[in-house]
């Protein structure tokens, strides 16, 4: 049996996901036109996004999600990578100093 959903429900349910989809972009280490470009949206759908003009769409926060994942691996692989690099730099306790 399928559950009835108001009208009322599902704005509120489209006002979490804005919600988190503007706290997400506001947290980016990054430009908002640069997460737009690689998101694949348009800078002013943000924008418009920021002002209350409309709700995000799950579609919208699926592609800002992806972006949002990838730079995170992205992130975590260039960690990785300086942390590799910085054990390999000789200190006073691994030359023997005291």
């Amino acid at each position: 049996m399928t559950r009835n959903v108001s009208a009322s429900q599902i704005a509120k349910v489209r006002e979490r996901l804005t919600s988190a989809v503007l706290r997400a972009i506001e947290i980016v280490p990054s430009s908002r036109r640069r997460l737009a470009r690689e998101a694949q949206l348009s800078d002013v759908l943000l924008v418009q996004l920021r002002r209350g003009d409309f709700h995000a769409t799950p579609a919208v926060a699926h592609k800002i999600a992806r972006v949002l994942e990838r730079w995170g691996k992205d992130c975590r692989a260039a960690a990785e990578r300086i942390r590799a690099a910085a054990r390999q730099v000789p200190t006073p306790r691994t030359r023997g100093e005291r």
